[in-house]
């Protein structure tokens, strides 16, 4: 077995209560000089953070960790004659499944690290037979045909959530909240989506399933949803930033919308109010405006002298004040009046 690079090891404590905690070794990160090409990277996506809260929660009990063992490989692993491979860009992940397979299952994996990803291989015999064993006996995977079929209602709750958190761990992601909202899982194995698409049905998450080439792709597109599963796969850190980043964005949503429509109040305002007066000026060059009745005579010179005012503004100086309502008729009065006598004085 290759020994994982000391920089990354990981230590493991058993607890009395058959707990399992894994806790990083204190190390000192290797310093490496940026070059122009190849820009050093440190800020982690928000996927790559909800991972990382998901692989350093402690499992409760050795039941748990198998099916936790169990869901990623058979999620993500790839089964040969005399070897099964897993893989992924995140190394604790990788290194989690190497200690707990070897601790639980007795089978000893290779650990290696290519530059975007790290990867476990279980090649010697022993080893092999005794993962395939654990997956039948598991999930009655069938890792020859690639058939996983135990169902997920014989799971109890705590069970298939974990079952939950393996499968995004192996083959989920997740987009930035900021951005959108949208979990995403992408599977070669058409019985493994299933199931999981029975583990969401289950706690009531809507989901959306595409075929992409050689991959079954399912979404959760539903801002709630995604919450319910960040909650239940126990990712509490990650639920917490997700949300305070839905409700600054709802905030930011309801103020653009509010300043679009005073936008458009004011835009309206000032549409009727030229339109007004443009009609009011045409009456006063040919010497109209002595015409109108009465009633409608304050209304036009103080819609001339207040181009800017809103139809209630103009209501409030009026004498007397007329409300919102009534000042609307009168404008609307006056617009109909001096339409007809401008065509009235054009035909003759």
């Amino acid at each position: 077995m290759t020994e994982p690079n000391s920089s990354h090891e990981m230590k493991i404590e058993p607890s009395s209560s058959n707990e399992m905690r894994i806790e990083p070794s204190s190390f000192e990160p290797a310093k490496t000089e940026p070059t122009k090409t190849e820009p050093i990277k440190t800020e982690l996506s928000f996927s790559q953070q909800v991972k990382d809260e998901l692989v350093s929660l402690t499992v409760a009990s050795d039941e748990e960790t198998n099916l936790w063992l169990a869901v990623a490989l058979v999620a993500s692993g790839e089964f040969r004659a005399g070897e099964i491979s897993i893989k992924s860009a995140q190394q604790a992940f990788i290194e989690k499944i190497q200690a707990e397979a070897e601790r639980l299952w007795g089978a000893k994996g290779a650990f290696g690290r290519k530059k975007a990803y790290s990867y476990l291989r279980f090649t010697d015999e022993m080893s092999v037979h005794r993962v395939r064993r654990e997956l039948l006996d598991v999930l009655q995977y069938n890792a020859s045909r690639g058939m996983l079929n135990r169902k997920a209602v014989t799971f109890t709750r705590p069970l298939r959530l974990v079952a939950l958190a393996a499968l995004f761990l192996a083959s989920g992601s997740m987009a930035d909240p900021a951005r959108s909202y949208q979990i995403e899982f992408s599977l070669r194995r058409q019985s493994v989506m299933t199931f999981l698409e029975d583990l969401l049905d289950m706690e009531e998450i809507e989901t959306i399933r595409q075929h992409q080439g050689a991959y079954h792709m399912l979404y959760i597109k539903n801002g709630d949803h995604i919450a319910d599963l960040l909650g239940g796969i126990g990712a509490h850190r990650s639920l917490l930033h997700y949300e305070d980043t839905r409700v600054r964005k709802n905030m930011n949503e309801m103020v653009n919308r509010a300043v679009n429509c005073d936008n458009a109040n004011l835009q309206r305002v000032a549409d009727t109010s030229a339109r007004q007066i443009e009609l009011l000026r045409d009456v006063e060059e040919i010497g109209g405006l002595a015409d109108l009745p009465e009633n409608l005579q304050q209304a036009a010179t103080l819609r001339l002298e207040n181009p800017g005012l809103s139809i209630r503004e103009l209501g409030e100086v009026m004498d007397p004040p007329l409300g919102k309502s009534g000042m609307f008729h009168r404008l609307g009065k006056l617009e109909t009046w001096a339409k007809q006598y401008l065509e009235a004085k054009r035909g003759t």
